[in-house]
């Protein structure tokens, strides 16, 4: 090759580099700063240089301005992933992108070339703010239906979204390694042939596991199961697929972690729409225990005073309730889904709590105590 390609060869290279400068000087702003760490000019054209990237002080400045104006559109509002600031420390200038939820004034922090418009974005929300992240990392690493494996790869792309020096405090702030995780590798999977049935209103076809006493998940009697998709709902520490049997026309619930093989049937079209939206998908986990099936009634309970806070807890602070008399109140509650894990709930609180109503749900209650008195009396 003659001298003169290669020289053009190169030429082309370094201009091809040069169009990924913003994408670079985003990425060494996003994961080198942040409000205690903080870089001069000269130390981001270095890490530019890394990456065979070149920038004089005047391109730097309007590529700060053009990171802190990008906006992202969501469902919650606008968003701003960049916001660019200067802090002056021992006459030395040093640059940091923040993303601190509070709003700002214009102070020694900001850029003066930044200050045209800036009157909007201090309304503005930060992309994700470090308690954001924090929450997020800690929903994933107490999850029990994500695996080990997959909560340490989520985690390390939430931690992607942050300064490195902020990622390493989030890893070292997880506390829940001990939790019991799902051993189910596959679930993206699942939930993803979920999702697709459920956005073409396909049935589905899927296996269903429980374990056994070797520790193994097998494939439960009456499998494959045909049901109609209609939710994936969290409830009680589990994600929960609320889905029409077909074979028994009902609404049941199945734990994401233990289906297996789903299968789209593209030529079918889902039922139980009415049961379901009959359901209120809102209230429904909120009304369910252990996420159990059963029938749905309102209920009364005679509660003391003290356990008022309990059933705001669980139910929220919607339901009727009024006092009997100085220790003692009444509680209405609408939709309440009863089933074996409503009375063991019940059980928990003891003498605090008393089922009044239905009447056949006092019975049932009864006699649900009495079958486990006589099971410790054999």
């Amino acid at each position: 090759m003659e001298k003169d390609d290669i020289s053009g060869v190169r030429r082309k290279r370094r201009s091809d580099r040069q169009k990924l400068r913003l994408l670079y000087l985003a990425k060494v702003m996003l994961r080198e700063t942040d409000r205690d760490h903080r870089l001069t000019l000269r130390e981001i054209q270095e890490r530019l240089a890394k990456y065979d990237i070149t920038a004089d002080r005047k391109t730097l400045y309007d590529d700060f301005r053009v990171l802190s104006e990008f906006r992202l559109e969501g469902m919650g509002g606008v968003f701003r992933p960049f916001d660019i600031r200067e802090r002056r420390e021992d006459n030395t200038t040093r640059y940091y992108n923040d993303l601190t939820p509070c709003k700002r004034d214009a102070g020694k922090d900001s850029l003066q070339e930044l200050k045209t418009g800036w009157g909007e974005q201090r309304t503005l929300q930060p992309f994700l703010t470090e308690p954001e992240l924090h929450l997020l990392v800690d929903a994933v690493g107490s999850s029990r239906f994500i695996s080990r494996k997959k909560s340490q790869v989520l985690i390390a792309k939430l931690g992607a979204l942050t300064s490195r020096y902020r990622a390493e405090q989030l890893w070292r702030d997880i506390h829940v390694t001990s939790r019991v995780k799902s051993m189910n590798e596959s679930l993206y999977a699942q939930v993803d042939a979920l999702s697709l049935a459920m956005r073409n209103n396909c049935q589905v076809e899927v296996t269903y596991m429980w374990w056994t006493i070797d520790k193994k998940l097998v494939p439960r009697g009456g499998n494959p199961l045909r049901l109609s998709p209609w939710s994936l709902v969290w409830g009680d520490g589990c994600y929960y697929l609320v889905a029409h049997d077909v074979k028994d026309n009902m609404l049941k619930n199945y734990r994401v972690d233990k289906i297996a093989n789903v299968k789209v049937l593209d030529d079918t079209k889902r039922e139980g729409r009415e049961l379901y939206e009959q359901c209120g998908i809102v209230t429904y986990a909120q009304h369910s225990f252990g996420m159990f099936t059963g029938k749905r009634e309102t209920v009364k309970l005679r509660l003391k005073n003290q356990f008022a806070g309990v059933l705001f807890d669980r139910f929220g602070t919607d339901i009727f309730i009024h006092p009997v008399d100085q220790y003692h109140c009444e509680a209405t509650i609408r939709d309440i889904v009863i089933s074996r894990q409503f009375y063991a709930w019940l059980v928990g609180l003891g003498k605090g709590v008393r089922l009044l109503s239905p009447e056949w749900a006092v019975q049932e209650m009864w006699e649900y105590l009495s079958e486990i008195l006589r099971w410790y009396d054999a």
